[in-house]
């Protein structure tokens, strides 16, 4: 979920402030804690709806909004009552048609009943919940939407806010409460309760939602707003989207990566090692569902094509050096390796300098950051033999056909073991380079999102446990010796 991923944002009180009303000119904008609509983190508001509200002003010229944190019951009456006043994010019903003047919409709010587990119901459709009490925040549109399905007036139970209504449930005083969907989640987290105690029962709704005017807010004013709005979600949505709700983009990317371990590789018809592991660890902390991706094995040639040229590509475990830098978007790193020259032991190969290195037939992979090692040591092109895969090169050099095989240090030494009988007789002669690896994110994936997957990988690597373990050093040590 990506309340998971927005656990950083901060309360800002655990009831209800009281907002001093602004009048004038100047549109001044109220909003609730309501993510990942809108919230406040540090002290600054942020959200979908609040940056695309940012992209909005600037279009018309007007610099950042001046943007009220508070509860929803005080955000609603004060734009109720005050000229030059926005409420967000609204949705836009019958009953509130004439209270406001409205700007919109930018995207869809669901809506759903939160079930406690500890007092199970049965709730099967929408048609069961007028059997139920339900918490409701004041002034929020389910409101009518529970009673449009014909529960009771008086088994809706009104609150002043969604840690209220959490607590209705856990006390017993409600059996249900129904919020947004993503909302509720991180209410439910920041109470300090178990996620897994809370589960959604049903949808309620999915509408669009809006920037609400006060009445008296201008027409001009209005159509104005309109009309940069409409600009900012053709050219801003997508990338304040990523930025916000990155497992969406995410689990839509196609992962590519190579047989190479212990970095990547298919045991017992699965796709594992490091990176691999690194990866779903990261998306998981994103709040991307289990078994949304899936990482395709291809030929390393293939796999850099296809995320130099296809958008929403990532390849891994990729190294990086300048000049692949301005080719790809970059997160890491995964971890480091140095790349080096095997050779069989029986036939004595002994190089002291680059210079020796023109005697020799050498083996590598097209495409891989090796060919760029061996040209930087001053091998001539006519001495090299590419491949298409290591296996193949191995190959090459336990038959002879090659004298020497650039490749990784722990890879190569996997693909020998695999590939050859008496593997022990080939030795590294010769390190050619090293670098970091990375993930590399096509050029035309949204800095936002390679950023977002950027802070869950930190995550994964520097948070740790209550045993003083990070998830990257549990991935390290079960991969420990994989050959």
């Amino acid at each position: 979920m990506v309340a998971g991923a927005l656990l950083v944002v901060l309360m800002i009180g655990a009831g209800c402030t009281t907002v001093k009303n602004e009048t004038g000119d100047k549109l001044v904008f109220y909003t609730d804690q309501y993510p990942p609509f809108s919230s406040q983190e540090n002290g600054t508001p942020t959200g979908i709806m609040v940056d695309m509200l940012n992209s909005t002003m600037t279009e018309m010229g007007r610099g950042p909004a001046d943007i009220k944190v508070t509860c929803w019951t005080s955000a609603y009456q004060t734009v109720l009552s005050t000229q030059n006043t926005v409420l967000f994010s609204t949705t836009r019903t019958s009953d509130r048609e004439q209270l406001f003047k409205w700007a919109g919409p930018v995207l869809t709010d669901k809506v759903v009943a939160f079930s406690y587990r500890e007092r199970p119901v049965v709730v099967n459709s929408t048609a069961d919940l007028k059997r139920y009490r339900i918490g409701a925040e004041e002034n929020d549109a389910v409101i009518g939407n529970l009673l449009s399905l014909g529960v009771p007036k008086e088994q809706i139970v009104t609150a002043p806010d969604p840690q209220t209504m959490i607590r209705q449930v856990q006390n017993g005083s409600t059996d249900l409460f129904a919020y947004g969907e993503e909302a509720g989640n991180y209410w439910i987290a920041q109470s300090g309760t178990s996620s897994g105690l809370f589960s959604t029962v049903v949808t309620i709704r999915e509408d669009p939602v809006y920037y609400a005017f006060n009445r008296n807010t201008s027409d001009q004013t209005v159509q104005a707003f309109q009309q940069a709005l409409n600009r900012s979600i053709q050219s801003d949505l997508d990338r304040v989207l990523d930025a916000n709700l990155p497992e969406r983009s995410l689990a839509r990317l196609n992962y590519l990566t190579e047989e190479s371990r212990p970095y990547n590789f298919v045991a017992n018809g699965t796709v594992q090692g490091i990176s691999v592991d690194l990866l779903n660890a990261t998306l998981s902390r994103l709040g991307v569902p289990a078994n949304a991706t899936s990482v395709r094995i291809v030929p390393w040639n293939e796999g850099y094509t296809d995320t130099l040229t296809k958008n929403d590509t990532v390849l891994f475990a990729t190294a990086r050096n300048p000049e692949r830098e301005n080719l790809f978007l970059w997160a890491g790193p995964i971890g480091r390796h140095d790349y080096v020259l095997f050779a069989d032991r029986t036939r004595n190969i002994s190089i002291s300098t680059d210079a020796d290195l023109a005697r020799y037939r050498i083996g590598a992979v097209t495409g891989d950051v090796g060919v760029k090692y061996l040209a930087d040591h001053g091998v001539p092109k006519d001495r090299l033999v590419l491949d298409a895969n290591a296996t193949t090169g191995v190959q090459r050099l336990a038959s002879g056909e090659i004298d020497l095989f650039a490749d990784s240090m722990e890879p190569n030494q996997t693909e020998l073991n695999s590939t050859v009988a008496n593997s022990e007789r080939f030795q590294n002669v010769y390190t050619i380079g090293g670098s970091e690896l990375y993930y590399a994110f096509n050029r035309n994936v949204s800095p936002e999102l390679v950023r977002a997957f950027q802070r869950g990988l930190d995550s994964v690597k520097n948070e740790k446990d209550t045993s003083g373990v990070s998830d990257y050093e549990r991935i390290m040590e079960k991969y420990a010796g994989v050959r």
